[in-house]
């Protein structure tokens, strides 16, 4: 069982947020209405979960140097616009992880119930 915000819920959170298709974030288009929004998912990824730029950058099928300039320049950016973006987004993304890990725990307690595990004779 999973916990925790994982990069599948930020890039969901983040295409909510910006009205974007997953498609469209994941593409290797670099038209400046999908440039932004996908430098700040990868920023949240980074600052978020525990993945390396490598791991990164090939869930967005780019670089990990590409990660890297994503989060320079979301940082040099950082004012009041894209502060606010990250804290919708995070949010969601908060949610999207407590729903996923709500189902998950349903799942395993269904599981639980519904197995007939007889105990082992010693």
């Amino acid at each position: 069982m999973t916990h925790g915000i994982q990069l599948g819920d930020i890039v969901r959170a983040t295409c909510e947020h910006f009205g974007l298709p997953r498609h469209d974030l994941l593409s290797p288009a670099f038209p400046q209405r999908l440039a932004r929004p996908r430098q700040l998912a990868m920023f949240i990824a980074r600052e978020k979960t525990a993945l390396s730029l490598q791991k990164i950058g090939r869930y967005f099928d780019r670089d990990h140097s590409t990660v890297l300039y994503a989060i320079r320049r979301v940082t040099a950016r950082w004012d009041g616009e894209w502060a606010l973006h990250r804290r919708f987004v995070v949010m969601a993304a908060e949610q999207i992880a407590g729903a996923r890990t709500a189902r998950e725990a349903e799942q395993v307690a269904r599981l639980k119930a519904s197995s007939s595990i007889l105990p082992v004779a010693a």
